[in-house]
Parts: structure tokens; sequence; C-alpha cells
């Protein structure tokens, strides 16, 4: 019997045609959005480079580097305009514990951006508060402000950034949270930077990555995968011109375009929405600008709570999805179906022209192909999410991933009536 004949099938002939049109799609629209993060990672220069570009423009003297070692004087090189910039005010809420918050101060104040002001939200009890005053009040350019503590029904985080909106003075919002480890000095002005080029801009689009250092073990790879893997969808959207989501942690827009939206009123009824619902609200191709340099790009520093953040935060993003426009999340839905249909459709090839062996090798030979093709666009565009670069976990995760996300919604399924306001409900910026 010849195992190499060239008689196949004609429904291995069908099948491996189904798969080529599979991995066509897959590969063409599904992994489009990936493909814009590979390509703005390109042009993207090193930390180290970005730093020393900006310090070259800007001539920072030396004795103005950020030396401080306390709140109190990082203060003092804060705030002091040079240029003709608009003024930001940094809007950072902050959970009741406030762990972070004097690391998150002295790097705030440490920014090399000429004009700006911080205001502290802070979501605290009275005795707290009170040491709270006590400690920051003092400090120049930093305003506090406190949530309500008879708010329950409310979204607290909502409430906070609408609480510091009305405290601000500056042209624009920058809205971040205490939690966040800041890379360097030239954070604040690469955000701002889109706002002083051009008056038009209104919206600027951040991003900030989940702290990996925890995420280990297979469940742990997953998790920082799919983070990765979510918001390279919305950052390529946002790239070619369909914003729809952003980075609450590290977003920025102009007051006058808060308050002209009537803040948060569209999604009073929800404790969740603020960056992506708001963000899909008020933006657009003109007026929206993504911000990817490494200077610029925060770490939210989770902790121990990692896993139980990751889960919060998958699951409100999950209901808030209903209410976007469906095109991206087709789109990433037919990546998973087509990966599906493209292994079924190799398969089918390989068994149907049994014993002949050229269909099955063909069949390997594409599969090892399209995955490789895949890892390859991944791992390109984690130099922008700073995901792990992952290896072979990736097709396998890929495959995985409809699954998953059925079995987390079904899992989830009770929990999603706490996203409504009339429900009491404490997200994970709460805790």
């Amino acid at each position: 019997m010849n195992l190499f004949s060239l008689d196949i099938s004609l429904f291995s002939i069908i099948a491996i045609a189904i798969a080529i049109i599979a991995a066509a799609l897959a590969l063409g629209p599904g992994l489009a959005p990936q493909r814009r993060v590979g390509r703005e990672a390109s042009s993207l220069p090193s930390s180290e480079s970005t730093d020393e570009a900006i310090t070259e423009e800007t001539e920072v003297p030396e004795s103005e580097e950020t030396k401080t070692s306390s709140p109190e004087e990082a203060t003092e090189i804060a705030g002091q305009p040079t240029r003709d910039c608009p003024k930001a005010s940094v809007i950072a809420y902050t959970p009741e514990d406030g762990e972070l918050l004097d690391e998150f101060i002295e790097m705030v104040c440490a920014q090399d951006y000429p004009d700006f002001e911080l205001i502290l939200v802070l979501d605290a009890g009275a005795e707290t508060r009170a040491m709270f005053v006590e400690k920051y009040a003092s400090i120049p350019n930093i305003y506090l402000t406190f949530v309500p503590p008879g708010s329950q029904n409310l979204s607290r985080r909502k409430l906070a950034i609408t609480l510091g909106m009305k405290a601000a003075k500056g042209d624009v919002a920058v809205i971040t949270t205490s939690i966040c480890h800041i890379p360097g000095a030239r954070w604040l002005s690469g955000i701002m930077a889109p706002f002083e080029e051009s008056k038009f801009t209104e919206v600027v689009l951040g991003y900030c990555h989940p702290d990996s250092e925890g995420a280990t073990g297979l469940k742990g790879r997953y998790r920082n995968w799919y983070s990765g893997i979510t918001s390279m969808q919305w950052i390529g959207y946002a790239l070619s011109g369909h914003p729809y989501r952003g980075d609450g942690f590290n977003i920025a827009f102009r007051r006058s375009l808060f308050f002209d939206h009537k803040g948060y009123a569209r999604t009073i009824n929800l404790h969740n929405g603020d960056d992506d619902l708001f963000v899909s609200e008020i933006s657009n191709a003109s007026n929206t600008k993504m911000v990817l340099l490494p200077s610029t790009r925060l770490t939210a520093m989770w902790g121990t709570l990692a896993s139980k953040r990751w889960i919060d935060n998958r699951e409100r993003y999950d209901f808030t999805s209903r209410w976007l426009p469906r095109g991206a999340f087709r789109r990433a839905g037919m990546l998973s179906l087509m990966q599906w249909v493209f292994i079924a459709g190799a398969t089918a090839c390989a068994l149907f022209s049994a014993p002949n062996l050229i269909p099955a090798i063909f069949s390997l030979i594409a599969i090892v192909l399209f995955f490789t093709a895949e890892i390859i666009v991944y791992r390109k565009a984690c130099s922008v999410t700073a995901s792990r670069r992952l290896w072979f976990t990736i097709p396998l995760f890929m495959l995985w991933k409809p699954i998953g996300n059925f079995i987390f919604r079904w899992r989830h399924r009770r929990e999603r009536i706490k996203n409504f306001t009339w429900r009491r409900h404490h997200s994970y910026y709460e805790h």
C-alpha cells in the first residue's frame, strides 16, 4: 500500500479548504488588533532612550532631578509652570488603607510637567480621614477630599472622580489611583503631550498593566495572558480610530468634556463603566489619542489580592461590554471560532485521506505555521502591554479562551445583579 499516494479524497480537499479559509479569517481580521499593537511596538523607543529623549527636549537641570525622599520635599519642585501648557489635575482615588500612598504622592510630585496639582479622593472612615488630613493637608499642591460614608448604594469610584473633578482647577483631568506605580518623572509629561500638541485633543488613553510578579503557575500565566490579550484588543481599536474603552487607572480628558456630557449621568445606575462606557461615549477618531510610551505605562500593584481583583476586573468588564459597540467583540469571537474550525478542518483532512500520509503531513505543517504566526504576533505586541512573553502555552490558551469564558460567565451569572447601584456593592477599587 502506497502511503504517499497523490490520490486524495474529495472530503479531504473540502476539509483543508475550510481550514485554509478559517486560518485566513483568524490571522487576518481576527488578529488585526494585535497586529496594530505590534506595529506600534516597533515604533516605540525603549524606556532608556525615551527618558533620554525627553530629558534632552525639556532640558531639566540636574539640580531639579527627582531626588526627594518624602512627599513634602517632592512638592518643592512641582507645579512651577515653565512653558505654555494646560494645567493638569491628577485625580487619584485612594482606598481606605492607603498602603502605597506615601510612595505614590512622592512619585506624582516629582513629575517634570510644569503645571499640575494632585487631588486625593480618600475613601476612608472618620479615624483614617483624620490621620490623612494631619499627614497630607499641609503639603503644597495637594488637595484632599473624601467620599461620603453614606453613599453605599452609589458607585463609589464614579462619585470619587466626580468629587475630584469639581475640586480640580486644571484644564485637563488625569485619572488614576494610589495603588499604581509610576515608572519615572516623565509619566505626566507623556500623558499631557497630545493636549499640548493640539487643542482638538480631548481624550488621551494611557495604559496600566497589573503587576505580574505573583502570576505563577499555569493559572497565573493564563491570567497574565488574558489581561494582555484583552488590552491588545481595545488598544488596537483605539489605534485604528475606533476607541471604545480606556484604562481607568491611566486616562486623561478635558474637564469641560466631562461636564458637557454631565459626567456619568448615563451610567449612574451602574457601579462600573467609568473607563469603558464613558470612554465610548466621549471619544472618537478625531478627539482621542493613544499614548503607549514605556515612560507613561503604569503598574497596578495588586499584591496579595491579585487573584480576587483579576476576577472582579474581568467580571465587571464582561458585564458592561453588553452596552459597547459589538464590532470588536464579534471579531474576538470570530478569532476563537476560526481557530477551532481550522484545527477541525486540518484534522478532518488527515483522517479522510488515511492511510495516505501526505494530507496528514500537510495538516501538521499548517497547524505549526498557524500557531507560530499567532505566537509571533502576540510576543511582538507584548512590548506595549508588558505582558509575559509566553511561547507554547499561547496556542493552548487561545483554544481554551472561549471555553473558559463560558465557564466563567456561568459561575458568575448570579453576581451580575450586583453591578447595579440599587444593590449594595463594593468593587475591587474599594479594597
